[in-house]
């Protein structure tokens, strides 16, 4: 009789110690990164507040999880990368084969999401001008 309640005892804590044990796990996120690379990967209609306006395409950076490949930045027809974080998009200053030539660019930028849609409002540098702002609409 004892030795059936020592078992059943032993039943109960094994099942206890095996819920307490499938309580802990969670979900791990291979890379921090991809979700908030994500939010900014694709199409973006691009208008400068000079008045132009054009497509960039933004995608990830294959050989750094935390940054993001930006073609066709500021109507150059050249290719950057940038760092990105949950709200923010850093263009480090980097020379750029565009065309009609060679550029030195930079620029950072707010992501914010209203109604839906997805907004970068930038401040953009390159070939010597000075700042110009732009707002980058995702598609």
């Amino acid at each position: 009789m004892m030795e059936k309640r020592i078992k059943t005892i032993a039943k109960f804590v094994l099942l206890g110690l095996l819920f307490a044990s499938l309580a802990g796990c969670t979900r791990d996120d291979d890379d921090d990164f991809t979700s908030t690379r994500d939010k900014y990967r694709g199409n973006w209609l691009c208008q400068d507040a000079d008045g132009a306006s054009y497509y960039a395409t933004i995608s990830s950076d294959p050989s750094n999880s935390a940054r993001v490949v930006i073609q066709n930045y500021f109507d150059l027809k050249g290719t950057v990368t940038a760092y990105v974080t949950e709200g923010t998009i850093t263009v480090d200053n980097q020379k750029m084969q565009g065309i009609p030539g060679t550029y030195w660019c930079e620029g950072n930028g707010s992501l914010t999401k209203k109604n839906g849609i997805y907004t970068i409002y930038w401040k953009l540098y390159a070939a010597g001008n000075d700042e110009i702002p732009s707002t980058y609409t995702k598609q």
